[in-house]
């Protein structure tokens, strides 16, 4: 299981369907839709994913009261996510914010993981303090680490844009592990969040002194929950009460753990434009390097 982030996958949707023609008098049943995509599972087994989704959905409708059909589905590609929102085949679901932004489509409500704190991500660029390193172009070609987890989903992208087009040799580890590598001078540098790389300091202070951070980003969103713009009503009201308070229930702290987040919180879209500026500016900075490469 890997840090979280990204945002937790649980998108419940509890609506009222018709019961069969035939049996009359039978009570409506209720139906759940859960959506994810794959992305925003990062390296979680989808198989887990979905079960810690269910469960936690199940609990939630027993304690309502709700007799449900649950449906969870998760996402290969973005044109399937297209296609079941436009079709209203899914009301929400869990996605990275690179994915938000290829969508095309702005909610007008977005759910984020927060640790009580903040909801943002900040990621250090770390290398030894003697090794030679004095700016992020100088690490083209050579080992840096990125540490695993769903909150790093826009590291990435970060290192990219530090880099300038003078990409290094890139490798996926552990948090610990990652800076452990520069450290024993495995790797020339380690990306990993700051709250990562102070834990690893307080477990061994000589970590500090051997490294340096050579730049810090700044706060961005990674993963985050949506709902479907035009979804409307009263079960939509009683979704976002629940995903507000998924910490609360022993089914929802298990979906949190199994995706390492403390809760979820509501915001509004505002709260996305930072991140998607630099995601904007980024891309439109790298179709400039391509055309002028092509040119030359």
């Amino acid at each position: 299981m890997i840090v979280l982030l990204a945002v937790c996958v649980a998108c419940l949707i509890v609506e009222t369907e018709p019961a069969a023609a035939s049996a009359v008098g039978t009570e409506a049943r209720e139906v759940v839709r859960i959506a994810t995509t794959r992305s925003s599972l990062g390296r979680i087994n989808r198989n887990d994913a979905v079960a810690a989704i269910r469960g936690w959905g199940e609990a939630i409708l027993r304690e309502r009261g709700l007799s449900a059909r649950l449906e969870v589905e998760v996402f290969d590609a973005l044109e399937g996510i297209r296609a079941a929102m436009r079709q209203q085949r899914v009301d929400a679901l869990s996605l990275t914010t690179q994915e938000y932004l290829d969508i095309g489509f702005e909610a007008d409500r977005v759910f984020l993981q927060s640790d009580g704190a903040q909801v943002h991500s900040r990621y250090v660029l770390l290398v030894r303090r003697d090794g030679g390193v004095a700016t992020p172009a100088a690490l083209a070609g050579r080992p840096v680490s990125i540490a695993e987890g769903l909150r790093m989903s826009l590291a990435q992208t970060w290192l990219n844009a530090l880099s300038a087009g003078q990409a290094p040799a890139v490798q996926t580890e552990e948090p610990g592990k990652a800076v452990l590598r520069v450290f024993f001078r495995q790797s020339a540098g380690a990306v990993v969040l700051q709250e990562a790389f102070d834990l690893v300091c307080e477990m061994n202070p000589q970590i500090r002194k051997e490294l340096t951070v050579l730049r810090t980003s700044p706060p961005l969103v990674p993963t985050l929950f949506v709902l479907r713009p035009d979804w409307q009503g009263p079960n939509r009201v009683a979704l976002e009460e629940m995903l507000e308070r998924l910490h609360l229930s022993v089914a929802g702290q298990q979906v949190m753990t199994l995706f390492q987040g403390a809760r979820l919180e509501a915001h509004p879209p505002s709260v996305m434009e930072d991140t998607i500026s630099f995601l904007r500016q980024y891309r439109e900075g790298w179709r400039r390097s391509r055309a002028k490469a092509a040119n030359e």
